[in-house]
């Protein structure tokens, strides 16, 4: 969902998935930099379709994941059609925060493994007001300088272009049939952490319609701000 006022094409929030893999990504681009929808998109496609394993350190596959990423953002925008003053601001690049989440089968359900960089969250609620969270574990946590993942700066700057990975943060854990597992980004992972909506919203995800009216609400009563929203669930049936 987009910001109220919003156009939908201006979210600049990416969700990514491959099935077979059992893979999930989530990004929110920072409004601050140009073309960070692009670079969200990018960096979550690049997560979910390459060959990387979660459950090893991510030191291991972080720099090898943006620069893929890096080379479909920066593929994708028209450099020399660009205005000059957007030209002087998307030379220095965008920025968006990440959670990769894996999945693998192990006899109590499914085991994961996730890395995340900046204030997207993962929550594993497991009923009532049983949950933990990562990498931020309170609403109180959630400040306007979360750590980022940068694209690296844009032309004139060659695609090959060395960008330093930031330092992940890891979890893991096991998803059984009575637990859910919500990606989040922060103004949506902020609320359930201040909330803890957790059974409402599992109620509504089927409807796009109830969702987009509850967060509507929120937002005008000022329990949520005003910002792109995206919110993920992951169960067993």
């Amino acid at each position: 969902m987009s910001k109220l006022g919003n156009k939908e094409s201006d979210c600049e929030d990416s969700f990514s998935f491959r099935s077979r893999e059992m893979k999930f990504a989530i990004a929110d681009g920072v409004s601050a930099s140009i073309f960070s929808d692009v670079w969200a998109r990018a960096i979550t496609d690049s997560t979910v379709t390459g060959r990387y394993n979660f459950f090893e350190n991510p030191d291991n596959f972080l720099n090898d994941l943006i620069k893929h990423a890096r080379e479909k953002w920066y593929r994708k925008i028209e450099w020399e059609k660009l205005p000059w003053f957007l030209k002087n601001k998307a030379v220095s690049g965008s920025y968006t925060t990440l959670v990769g989440l894996q999945f693998q089968k192990s006899g109590e359900g499914l085991r994961y493994s996730s890395f995340a960089v900046g204030d997207s969250v993962l929550i594993h609620w497991e009923g009532a007001d049983d949950y933990s969270s990562y990498p931020l574990t309170s609403p109180e946590q959630f400040d306007n300088t979360p750590k980022l993942v940068w694209s690296g700066k844009g032309h004139p700057m060659p695609i090959e272009f060395k960008v330093t990975p930031p330092k992940a943060l890891t979890y893991s854990g096991i998803l059984t049939k009575n637990s859910t597992i919500f990606l989040a980004t922060d103004a949506v992972g902020k609320w359930l952490l201040e909330y803890g909506r957790y059974a409402e919203v599992t109620r509504l995800l089927n409807s796009s319609f109830e969702m987009t009216e509850l967060f509507t609400r929120e937002i005008n009563s000022k329990r949520m701000r005003n910002d792109d929203l995206t919110l993920v669930s992951v169960f067993l049936e």
